[in-house]
């Protein structure tokens, strides 16, 4: 029985990690950022297929990327002058679903930290009785981010928020709701 849960921390390590590392999108972004500094009006996005309704600085771009093992990430990122938003949410494997949610939890914040992130400050959140992780994030060259993760069923939330200037993006992150309650 621990080969299996051992194997599926690797997995589910290996799995958030390219969910995670949408960062290197949003880094991307964040360099257009700094070109861009123009600033888009709230609206609120909902993505019936996601299950949920979130407050962005404008209209979300979406991509969805599908890895080797057929793990499917969906992303919808707004660039808003210095602030990149980025909401993405994926279905989780039978195998990752079986951990606990702190493991999950953890292997996201190991996969922040592998992406040069340091994490500065975590915390337990939830959403309706859905257990989540609220985290502070530094990177090597001084921008600061924070993220909130959900489980919620076999879907993992992140919600993430990079800023050079430390905007606390308190808008984007209590406006995000599900659509279909359980």
């Amino acid at each position: 029985m621990k080969p299996i849960i051992l194997t599926s921390i690797a997995v589910v390590s290996a799995l958030l990690t390219t969910s995670v590392t949408a960062s290197p999108i949003v880094r991307k972004s964040f360099i257009y950022t700094q070109q861009t500094l123009t600033r888009s009006p709230w609206q609120l996005f909902s993505f019936p297929a996601g299950k949920f309704t979130v407050s962005m600085p404008g209209k979300p771009t979406q991509e969805s990327n599908t890895d080797e093992d057929g793990f499917v990430t969906h992303d919808f990122t707004v660039v808003n002058g210095e602030a990149v938003y980025l909401l993405t949410y994926s279905e989780l494997v039978n195998e990752v679903t079986q951990l606990k949610s702190k493991e999950i939890f953890d292997a996201v914040c190991e996969g922040y930290a592998n992406d040069g992130d340091k994490l500065v400050n975590q915390r337990e959140i939830n959403l309706n009785g859905h257990p989540g992780r609220s985290v502070d994030l530094k990177a090597t060259d001084g921008t600061s981010g924070k993220a909130s993760m959900y489980l919620i069923g076999n879907r993992l939330y992140q919600l993430l928020l990079i800023n050079s200037k430390a905007e606390d993006g308190k808008q984007f992150f209590d406006s995000f709701q599900l659509t279909e309650r359980k």
